[in-house]
């Protein structure tokens, strides 16, 4: 059949024709002859596969593939907000504040933002002060256990940005918390593996 020497790699047809036999087809090489129409090789049936069929599968899976991830996602934030939030209810916050009463802001709430946000590497955490105070920025993780302060200290009014190097991290979800001189302000921070 003419075909490459050395290892190959592709499916076997009749594997693949009881999961998807639209891709398969039964074909047929014909005899090969020398000049005279001496038959030097026998004709061969052959099952064959059609390899750009599969391309609308793979697209699918991995579409789908990408909707469950994106749900499991969904769900992993779901319980691990309704998770930090039991966990810290009753507690206080470390300028006197129940931490029960904190609650993450909404995703479009612009007065925190986390960009690019999930990240691998690093990710820029910005914030808007309406006016002059005390900031503390912290860190903690999704049970709610606080890790580290990212910073601390009195800021002026206006956009302020603070340039986050999160390679040290553990992929997983992670709380940063703005306090604005006692005002807290939550956002989910991402981390993913690279």
């Amino acid at each position: 059949m003419n075909m490459p020497t050395g290892p190959q790699i592709g499916v076997l047809a009749p594997e693949l024709e009881t999961l998807m036999p639209e891709l398969v087809r039964q074909a047929h090489q014909p005899a090969a002859l020398d000049e005279e129409g001496v038959e030097i090789y026998p004709g061969v049936d052959f099952k064959a596969v059609s390899y750009t069929g599969f391309i609308p599968y793979l697209i699918a899976a991995f579409q789908d593939q990408q909707a469950q991830i994106a749900a499991m996602q969904q769900d992993l934030a779901a319980c691990c907000e309704s998770r930090t939030m039991q966990a810290l209810a009753g507690g206080n916050g470390t300028d006197g504040t129940a931490i029960g009463d904190l609650r993450t802001s909404d995703a479009n709430d612009q007065r925190l933002t986390i960009t690019p946000n999930p990240f691998s590497e690093g990710t820029v955490v910005g914030y808007t002060l309406p006016s002059a105070g005390m900031v503390s920025l912290q860190v903690s993780d999704a049970t709610g256990r606080s890790l580290f302060t990212l910073f601390e200290g009195q800021q002026m009014e206006g956009v302020q940005r603070f340039d986050w190097n999160t390679s040290f991290l553990a992929p997983g979800m992670y709380h940063v918390t703005l306090l604005v001189d006692g005002t807290p302000l939550v956002k989910k921070a991402v981390k993913v593996a690279r």
